[in-house]
């Protein structure tokens, strides 16, 4: 049976059903990965009005390095959906939509890989060893295209990763999530939905490490897509 990822944790007081995120400016970290994945965190719906899950080929919940993952989502309804990748080093980046699926409009009812079966390209995971982290929009309406931050890295050229893909990595990820936040605060429940997926990077000779990278590790993207062997 599939255990699908459910997400109700909440970091922050809630009203009407949603997270607000006032004290968003007044948090402090020292590791910059940890104050990403709290913003991520920070992003639910209590009282969501579209049905979702998100989870992993496998219900995998630990990888190798240079391992591939396939991820798997369904909505009960038709929606938008943005997905973000937090790497281990911090790195941030789009993984849904892509040059691959440029169009971000999905069908209620209706069951996606990514990749997709037969497709050319596959994720692999890049490293360094430490805990990567999924997050997942689902909007009826398309409400991340109103988020000014946002628009402005999607108009960015498109940066080449050591994977051989490309994927757009955000710049201020941080604020990217912060203004994400609050488009969501100000729509209406009903309307949208998030869910979290985490899972450990393991480099085989060590227990897995939250946040970046051990010292002198070089930190590179955590996730990067890698045509298939023939």
């Amino acid at each position: 049976m599939r255990h699908y990822r459910k997400f109700n944790r909440l970091l922050l007081v809630t009203l009407s059903g949603v997270l607000l995120a006032a004290a968003w400016g007044q948090w402090s970290y020292a590791d910059p990965v940890a104050e990403l994945m709290a913003l991520a965190d920070s992003i639910q719906n209590q009282a969501p009005g579209i049905g979702f899950q998100v989870w992993t080929e496998g219900e995998k919940t630990s990888y190798q390095l240079a391992d591939t993952v396939v991820f798997g989502f369904t909505a009960d309804r038709d929606c938008y959906l943005a997905m973000l990748n937090i790497g281990t080093s911090g790195r941030t980046t789009i993984l849904f939509p892509n040059k691959w699926h440029p169009n971000n409009k999905i069908d209620g009812g209706k069951t996606y890989r990514i990749p997709p079966e037969g497709s050319d390209y596959a994720f692999k995971l890049m490293g360094p060893a430490g805990t990567e982290r999924i997050k997942v929009i689902a909007s009826i309406e398309p409400v991340l295209g109103n988020v000014q931050s946002l628009q402005q890295e999607l108009s960015a050229p498109l940066e080449q990763s050591p994977g051989g893909g490309t994927f757009l990595t955000i710049k201020n990820p941080g604020l990217v999530l912060k203004d994400i936040g609050f488009a969501l605060g100000g729509t209406e429940p009903s309307k949208w939905a998030a869910a979290d997926l985490s899972f450990n990077v393991l480099d085989g000779t060590s227990a897995p490490q939250m946040g970046g990278p051990p010292p002198g590790q070089q930190q590179s993207p955590g996730i990067a897509p890698q045509a298939p062997q023939q």
